[in-house]
């Protein structure tokens, strides 16, 4: 018996039937989603939300303790103003009487040293250190407290050395941890910086109006200088 070879039209046919089921036979292949795409897209999702806060946070860091520095410089200019206007004396050795703060030199109200420069520094919002979750930004100086203060003052600061240090962030201790009142500088036992604020780091203003970096290290050789060995710092 003759075979006889299908017509073009029917191979035809055949092709475009066999064409179609390799098309969608593809597309469920592509469309597929299985329970390990599902996992690895769920454990990108948390990786980011858990990790994106702490480079958030390390990005920020920089350019916190460069407003910071930024802060304590117009402290420095700030306090230099109204030593300009004193006798080239800085409040803290100036008497109540005459318009300085040396009545509060054994009190916990830090915030009365900077008040008084109030006219030469205009706002106490660069009063507050940009990392100090503890410390509330005020606009206005009849509200100012201790609670809108991040800085330290260095009680026995002088404007005729200017090399001194005038003041710097709170989170400077003996311990460990932030403390408040009169810490006098010595290096026994040791100064150091908290890891609040700017982990343990830190930045001081000098009584010539420049404010730099530190680390602990810098920092006890600051205070081991002649000048400012055994000075008294005040602390919010």
């Amino acid at each position: 018996m003759l075979k006889t070879k299908p017509s073009t039209e029917c191979r035809f046919a055949s092709f475009r039937r066999q064409e179609l089921m390799n098309l969608i036979w593809s597309k469920d292949r592509s469309q597929g989603f299985t329970v390990l795409d599902l996992i690895i897209v769920l454990a990108t999702v948390v990786m980011v939300v858990l990790l994106l806060p702490i480079f958030a946070s390390r990005s920020t860091r920089p350019a916190a303790r460069v407003r910071c520095i930024s802060n304590l410089k117009q402290v420095g200019l700030g306090f230099r103003l109204w030593a300009g206007d004193h006798g080239e004396k800085f409040p803290m050795s100036v008497s109540n009487v005459d318009g300085g703060t040396s009545g509060f030199l054994a009190s916990n109200e830090v915030f009365h040293h900077f008040l008084i420069a109030s006219n030469e520094m205009n706002t106490p919002r660069f009063l507050v250190c940009p990392r100090d979750n503890g410390r509330m930004q005020t606009t206005q100086f009849t509200n100012f407290s201790n609670r809108n203060l991040s800085y330290f003052i260095n009680l026995d600061a002088e404007a005729a050395n200017p090399q001194m240090i005038l003041s710097g962030d709170r989170n400077i201790s003996t311990n460990g941890r932030l403390i408040s009142g009169i810490l006098r500088l010595t290096s026994k036992p040791p100064i150091n910086w908290t890891p609040d604020l700017h982990v343990r780091c830190g930045n001081i203003g000098i009584a010539d109006g420049s404010a730099q970096q530190s680390k602990d290290a810098p920092l006890m050789s600051q205070i081991n200088s002649s000048t400012n060995m055994a000075a008294r710092v005040a602390i919010p």
